[in-house]
C-alpha cells in the first residue's frame, strides 16, 4: 500500500509548509515489485493530505537514501531513524533524526557493537521512546541471524549503551527475535 493509503491522493498544495499539531510521518518501505522507496511523506488528519518531506540523504553523495526494514519512533517533537536495509540489502548501523519544523535530517551516532566498538548493523528491529530515551531491540544483524540484545540512546548526550539482553523463561536462554512489536509505556497504580 502506498503512503496515500486507499484514497492514493495527490499531494495537497494547502498542506502547511511548517506542520502544526499531530501528523503521522511515513518513511521508506518497498513497492509491490520489490524496490525499496527513499520516500518520506507527512500526513496532516486535519487536511486528509499528504505532502512529500525532505528525504534521507546518503552521505556523502547527499542522494536520497532508500531504506526499508528500520525502526522508527518519535520524542519530543522530533522523529528518530535507526538500522534497517539500504537497497542492496545491506543491514545498517546509521541513526538519524529528523526535525518537522525546519523540515531537515541530522545524522547521529551509530549502534556500536560491544566490546570492540564497530557499528551494529541491523534491519527489523523494533524501537521506542520512552522517558527522554530511545531503546532499540531484537531484529537481524548483517549476517540475517537475530540479534536479543536492548540498547538505548540518549538524544542529550548522543550516546549509545548495551542494556540487559532479553531472555526466555524460565531457562534464561536468549531470546533473539525478528521483527519485534516494541512499545514503551508508563503505568499507573
Amino acid at each position: 500500500m502506498g503512503c496515500g493509503g486507499s484514497k492514493d491522493a495527490p499531494e495537497d498544495p494547502e498542506v502547511p509548509v511548517t506542520p502544526e499539531g499531530p501528523m503521522l510521518f511515513a518513511m521508506g518501505g518497498e513497492d509491490g515489485n520489490g524496490s525499496t522507496w527513499d520516500a518520506f511523506r507527512m500526513y496532516d488528519p486535519k487536511s486528509d493530505a499528504w505532502v512529500s518531506r525532505s528525504s534521507l540523504k546518503k552521505i556523502p553523495r547527499g542522494r536520497p537514501q532508500q531504506i526499508k526494514n528500520l525502526g522508527m519512533t518519535a520524542l519530543d517533537g522530533k522523529i528518530y531513524v535507526g538500522g534497517g536495509e539500504n537497497e542492496n540489502g545491506d543491514a545498517l548501523a546509521a541513526l538519524w533524526m529528523y526535525d518537522p519544523k525546519s523540515d531537515s535530517w541530522a545524522e547521529l551516532s551509530w549502534m556500536k557493537k560491544s566490546p570492540k566498538g564497530r557499528p551494529q548493523q541491523m534491519k527489523n528491529l523494533g524501537m521506542t521512546a520512552l522517558d527522554g530515551k530511545i531503546y532499540v531491540g531484537g531484529g537481524e544483524d548483517e549476517n540475517g541471524d537475530a540479534l536479543a540484545a536492548l540498547w538505548m540512546y540518549d538524544p542529550k548526550s548522543d550516546s549509545w549503551a548495551e542494556l540487559s539482553s532479553m531472555k526466555k523463561s524460565p531457562k534464561g536462554s536468549l531470546q533473539q527475535t525478528k521483527n519485534l512489536g516494541f512499545v514503551g509505556v508508563h503505568i499507573e497504580s
